[in-house]
């Protein structure tokens, strides 16, 4: 069974996981995976030759002195065919950075998105209404995710009502289980040091389902919106 991790911040260790590795444009550039320099867009090692990317300016690390420079060095990485993904882009109410600021970066970003046809993978703490709100705005063709979802299951419908998918991690609101998130769902370890095939295995267990079934869900998610 293949297993997708759509979220990383971790090299795979498992030839049997096709990962999407999370890239962030700090105000100097990219800093590659784990020393990876040279190889960064490179399929080279045979262990990670299932190995893709999103790439974006996380609310964390815009320097409004650099902005200019992270937009331009983002644009033009963008583009890569490695790069499935635009993101982790957001809101964060608990960064330094001013909401304003960091609402014209994501707008920048979900334009950028739209351009290049690539899925929005989200950043979101305490700023949903204007996550909502800037959806109703922008009116995106592409597929917007919110990554590391842990809401609760009235935020979820809002959420499902607007079109918006779920990438979720081994930490999760067992509420939004009683909803239909079988078309919406991705997983995902994110920054924590678990393998994914141990996510899989609790999704499965919460869900009530084998874990074929819910690979294969996973898979025609997958499929349909990264194209891999």
């Amino acid at each position: 069974m293949t297993y997708y991790n759509i979220h990383t911040h971790h090299l795979p260790s498992s030839e049997e996981v096709i990962a999407i590795y999370n890239l962030i444009v700090y105000p100097d550039g990219l800093r590659f995976p784990e020393g990876r320099e040279k190889a960064v867009f490179s399929k080279e090692d045979s262990l990670h030759k299932k190995l893709y990317y999103s790439l974006g300016i996380h609310p964390w690390y815009i320097d409004p002195e650099h902005l200019e420079f992270q937009l331009s060095y983002f644009y033009e990485s963008v583009s890569h065919p490695d790069v499935v993904a635009v993101g982790e882009a957001g809101l964060d109410r608990l960064a330094v950075l001013p909401l304003e600021i960091q609402e014209k970066v994501f707008i920048s970003q979900a334009t950028i998105a739209e351009e290049k046809n690539k899925p929005l993978l989200i950043h979101c703490v305490k700023a949903w209404a204007e996550i909502l709100a800037l959806h109703k705005r922008i009116s995106p063709r592409m597929p917007w995710i919110i990554h590391g979802f842990r809401g609760n299951r009235m935020l979820a419908v809002q959420l499902l009502n607007r079109g918006f998918y779920f990438s979720i991690s081994d930490r999760f609101n067992e509420e939004i289980l009683h909803l239909d998130l079988c078309s919406r769902l991705f997983l995902e370890t994110d920054n924590r040091k678990i393998e994914i095939q141990e996510v899989y295995k609790k999704m499965a267990s919460s869900l009530h389902v084998d874990l074929e079934t819910l690979g294969q869900h996973i898979r025609e998610n997958v499929r349909n919106v990264f194209s891999i």
